[in-house]
């Protein structure tokens, strides 16, 4: 909340607070729903089967007992997530580049030189946020 201080003066500490709220609030949905989709996806489950909802549930349910650990770091989580995020995301930006490039794959829905530019651009800015991530003291 001090690093924020100086742009939202005295309101600094209830915007972090209400920041943070937000992302923990978004990210206890989202985690459980898209690990559902990924298994109904991997697995070949219905949507809407006992299997798949108890996937959502397992993983609702295992994030808030994990995160109330007396020994829980929350810190070394989100640490640990970042270094994973700017590991993955300009090899996973890329991939998605050559796929959506490809008329092989995509056929008449590939990418035009505009989008593969723009996609290049993308692939670039990630890589340029991963490095400074690793190059942060």
């Amino acid at each position: 909340a001090q690093g924020v201080a100086a742009s939202f003066g005295p309101a600094a500490a209830a915007s972090f607070q209400v920041g943070l709220f937000a992302a923990g609030l978004s990210s206890s949905l989202t985690a459980p729903l898209a690990t559902r989709y990924a298994l109904c996806g991997l697995l070949g489950w219905e949507r809407d089967s006992r299997r798949a909802t108890a996937s959502w549930a397992v993983v609702a349910v295992g994030g808030t007992l994990a995160a109330s650990l007396p020994w829980f770091n929350p810190l070394s989580t989100i640490l640990f997530a970042q270094v994973c995020n700017a590991l993955l995301l300009p090899l996973l930006a890329s991939a998605v580049l050559l796929v959506a490039a490809s008329a092989e794959v995509m056929g008449e829905f590939s990418s035009s030189r505009v989008q593969i530019a723009l996609g290049i651009a993308v692939v670039i800015v990630t890589l340029t946020l991963s490095a400074r991530t690793f190059a942060a003291p």
